[in-house]
Parts: structure tokens; C-alpha cells; sequence
């Protein structure tokens, strides 16, 4: 799963006042069991269901990081109580957030384990049995979609490993039979929204909020288009037959046909195509060979593995399906305008129909690394300035440490004439070399395009693609483009600059 963690218990010291729960609507309700609410699809759909159709009495826990999100919440829960008037939908709502400057950890690394520990704390106290965190499982299992998959950068929150572990822990700590689950694991997006559409309870969809940012959005478009997140939703609420519900104006992209910047937009619109497309050509034996992490994931679900692994092929087919049924209906609603040249060239359509999504993966690996360096490098040096290139080269090596273990710092050693190189980082598997430049003064920049140029010939001569990280917080490159251009002329190198 990307990480080893170490739990240890030392002993604490009481609060002089006793902690307590309090709900908002009275007295501490009679509730079945605790469902955490993010106020997504997925645990809107999970509460749903729960009311609905099993009878259930749930008491929402919820985690909050600004007000934003506890807004919505909240008009959701509302919503909620007027559609079953038989249940109060108990509601605990915890702040937790970061004060001060902005988190250096950019992993998900501690956030199911913040989730669920606020959900344990809840049902303790509530003295039931059973908690849940509803994610459908193609999220849930959270395949490596290409080589640039980004390690524990890639979200945990459900997997079946890690949900049961945390059984372990907690029933080990507090010697209770408390259990933890996620009912949605054999259920792919579509077929979790179709929950809402069943119960005729779809028009709750354009309220739920699945965006991962919440800077920059508005009521009117609280979603931006180009996340993981709301292109997982965007296709999703299509292939359910929703879209009425969820239309694209409410994203403030559309991933379809909208420009889509270099890095991460590009790269999440991609990656879910082109994983859509891998798995429309395995078969059942072939998925659990090309994924070996599914074996992980059979030995912590209870029953019959080769059963197990059945259905875990069978849900990721049906996701691929639905995908590409997407896919098919937006290409023959824009074809004309793509035929016609009014697309952006950067738009999804216009990519797949260029087939980049087919293009080796260290292209996109490359794209996905200069975004991430390039965004976060500058965060190191607002207080102190990078005054040499080792500077640059230590905040890369905390970043890539956390996201991708496999690249390496200064190897390997390439013999060149009567000397030999390295590059600054390597993925030596595909190989990738990533080399950092930090520039001052027109005089390093003629020197830099020299090493740049020298490196990447003897870079390509070893068969290696190339991404150069350029530190450029004074604007001496008077022109990025044409920079670039200059260099990226060379086939499998790729240039970031950043501010």
C-alpha cells in the first residue's frame, strides 16, 4: 500500500473537563450505527440507501476543514430530514484543520486514519457496533492507472487492507467487537449514483459537492472540472443517466471539451481514459496478474478468494464499460466540432481523438513529475531564497520521497568521453532522468541551455526520456515558450519551469 506505519500508546492525562458529545437536534437519538458523510456521492448515495432500503437509523460523522464544507454539509443533512421525516439524521460535525502556512505534506497519507478514528470515537461513545465509509470500489482499490501512479500521493481511505487493519487496532485497543466496513466495495460510481435515481431521490445530486479543492469555487460552480474527483463524477453522473442532475455548467471545466492545462489536468483526464481502455482488453485471469496488488486485497475480504476475484474483475469491466460508453456518446455529440477545428487542442476529445491517451507512459509520468515539482519547489523558498542548485535538488528529494520511491538522487554514473555524468534523479525501470536548474542571471541561463543540450544528448543516447526542472524565480527566461520549444525539440524531453 505505498507505507509502513508504527502505532505506539503512551500513557496521556485526563482533560480536567470531561469530553463530551452534543447533538444539535436534543438527546442523544437511537441510532444503528455511524456512516461518515463527507457530503460527496458516494456517502450521500451510502445514507440513502441505509434509510431507504435497509430501515437503518445511521448518525452522520462528518469531518470539516473550512466553512465552506460545513455549509454544504449541513444543507444536505437539511435536505435529508425533509425527505424522511421518520429519522432526524444526527449529525457530529468535527473541525480539524491546519492554522499557519500552508501543510508541506501534499500525501493522503494520515487522512482515513483521521477519518475513521473521528467515526470510532462516536460509536464508542454511542456503544454500537458497526461503522461505515462508503466509497464505491474502483476508488476504493485505487489501481496504479500508469507508470506515474504517485504512491501514497494516491488515496487509501477505503482500501480493504487498510479498513481492516483499523478493525484490528480498534477492536485490540478497546477491546470491543466494533466493526468496519464499506458496503459500496463491488459497486463501481455509476451504479452508486443509480442508487439516488432508484429511490428517486436523484435531484439531491446537484447538491452533493465531490471536488477535492474548495479555493476558487462558487455556489454556481462548486466544482472544478479537472480533479480526479470530478472527472470520476462527471463520467459517472453521464453513464448513470443523470446528467440532468449534475450538468456540465456546474463544473468551471468541462472536461470534454474545455482547454486542459499541462500537468495534472491533462494528466488526471488521461489516465482515466487510458486505464478504462487497458481494461477493456484483460480477461479475468489476466486483471489479477496485471494488478498483482489484488492479492492483498483478497486475503482482508472474508469468503472465497478465487469468488472474490471474480467480482473484483467483473466491477472493474463494468467500470471500463461505462467509461467508454461515455467516451463513444461524447465523441457523436462533438464530433462536429471537433472535424470542424473549434475544440481546443488540449481538451479531452481532442486528445483522445490525437490518441495521446495511447502515447508511452513516461510522457505523462513526465508531465504529472513538472507539475508537481514546479507547483511546489516555490513553496520551499518564500521565506529564504534557493541560492544554489543543491537547494533545489533537497526540497525535489523531500517531495519525490513521498510520492514516488523508485526515482533515485545521482544515478547512475554514464560514462561520456574522458569524463562521466549523473543525473540529479532517475527511474531507472523506464528510465527517466529528471535534472534541476536553478537560474539567476543571463549568464546562467547561457550556461544552463549549454549543460541542458550537452545532457540531453548523452541522456538519449542511454535510452532515457528527460524532464528538466527549471527554477526561474527572478524571470531571467524572458520568453517560457519559446524556451522550451528549443529544448522539448528533441524527442522524450520534457521542460517545467518554475516560479
Amino acid at each position: 500500500m505505498g507505507d509502513a506505519i508504527n502505532i505506539e500508546f503512551t500513557q496521556g492525562t485526563p482533560p480536567q473537563a470531561q469530553l463530551y458529545l452534543r447533538f444539535e437536534e436534543g438527546p442523544t437519538p437511537v441510532c444503528d450505527l455511524v456512516t461518515l458523510f463527507s457530503g460527496g456521492l458516494d456517502s450521500l448515495a451510502a445514507i440513502v440507501d441505509q434509510v431507504h432500503r435497509e430501515g437503518l437509523r445511521p448518525v452522520l460523522v462528518s469531518h470539516r476543514s473550512a466553512p465552506l464544507i460545513d455549509s454544504r454539509q449541513k444543507n444536505l443533512v437539511s435536505l435529508l430530514r425533509a425527505r424522511f421525516p421518520s429519522w432526524s439524521f444526527p449529525q457530529v460535525s468535527i473541525w480539524v484543520s491546519r492554522a499557519g502556512e500552508r501543510a508541506k505534506e501534499q500525501s493522503q497519507r494520515s487522512r482515513a486514519f483521521l477519518y475513521l478514528s473521528l467515526a470510532t470515537a462516536v460509536a464508542l461513545e454511542l456503544d454500537l457496533r458497526e461503522v461505515r465509509i462508503c466509497d464505491n470500489g474502483v476508488v476504493s482499490l485505487n489501481l496504479p492507472r500508469s507508470g506515474q501512479s504517485m504512491g501514497t500521493f494516491a488515496t487509501r481511505s477505503t482500501h480493504p487492507v487498510f479498513l481492516k487493519k483499523f478493525e484490528t487496532l480498534i477492536q485490540h485497543a478497546f477491546r470491543t467487537d466494533l466493526r468496519v466496513s464499506n458496503p459500496f466495495l463491488f459497486k463501481t460510481k455509476p451504479e452508486v449514483v443509480a442508487i439516488l435515481q432508484e429511490s428517486s431521490h436523484a435531484d439531491l445530486i446537484q447538491e452533493a459537492v465531490s471536488c477535492s479543492r474548495t479555493e476558487g469555487m462558487t455556489r454556481m460552480q462548486p466544482h472544478c472540472g479537472t480533479c480526479s474527483q470530478c472527472v470520476d463524477r462527471r463520467f459517472s453522473t453521464i453513464a448513470a443517466g443523470v446528467e440532468r442532475h449534475d450538468l456540465g455548467g456546474r463544473y468551471q471545466k468541462d472536461v470534454f471539451i474545455s482547454p486542459l492545462k499541462d500537468g495534472e489536468e491533462r494528466t488526471h483526464a488521461e489516465n482515466y481514459c487510458r486505464f478504462a481502455i487497458e481494461l477493456a482488453s484483460l480477461t479475468e485471469d489476466q486483471f489479477v496478474l496485471r494488478y498483482p496488488e489484488i492479492q492483498d486485497v483478497l486475503l482482508a475480504i472474508p469468503g472465497n478468494t478465487d469468488q472474490i476475484a471474480r467480482n473484483l474483475a467483473s466491477l472493474h469491466a463494468r467500470h471500463s464499460d461505462a467509461v467508454l460508453r461515455v467516451i463513444r456518446e461524447q465523441t457523436d455529440l462533438h464530433w462536429r466540432d471537433f472535424l470542424a477545428g473549434r475544440l481546443p487542442d488540449s481538451c479531452l476529445m481532442a486528445m483522445l481523438g490525437r490518441r495521446e491517451h495511447l502515447q508511452d507512459d513516461r510522457v505523462a509520468f513526465a508531465r504529472r513529475l513538472g507539475g508537481l515539482l514546479s507547483r511546489d519547489i516555490p513553496k520551499a523558498f518564500q521565506s529564504r531564497p534557493a541560492t544554489k542548485e543543491s537547494h533545489i535538488q533537497d526540497v525535489a528529494e523531500a517531495l519525490l520521497s513521498v510520492a514516488m520511491e523508485r526515482l533515485r538522487r545521482e544515478v547512475p554514473q554514464l560514462p561520456f568521453g574522458a569524463v562521466t555524468t549523473r543525473p540529479d534523479f532517475a527511474d531507472l525501470e523506464d528510465p527517466l532522468f529528471v535534472e534541476m536548474k536553478l537560474v539567476r542571471s543571463k549568464a546562467e541561463l547561457r550556461r544552463i541551455t549549454t549543460e541542458v543540450t550537452s545532457r540531453t544528448l548523452i541522456y538519449r543516447q542511454q535510452g532515457a526520456y528527460i524532464l528538466f526542472l527549471i527554477y526561474d524565480a527572478r524571470h531571467v527566461i524572458p520568453d517560457d515558450q519559446r524556451f522550451s520549444r528549443a529544448i522539448e525539440q528533441h524527442g522524450g524531453v520534457w521542460v517545467a519551469i518554475s516560479r
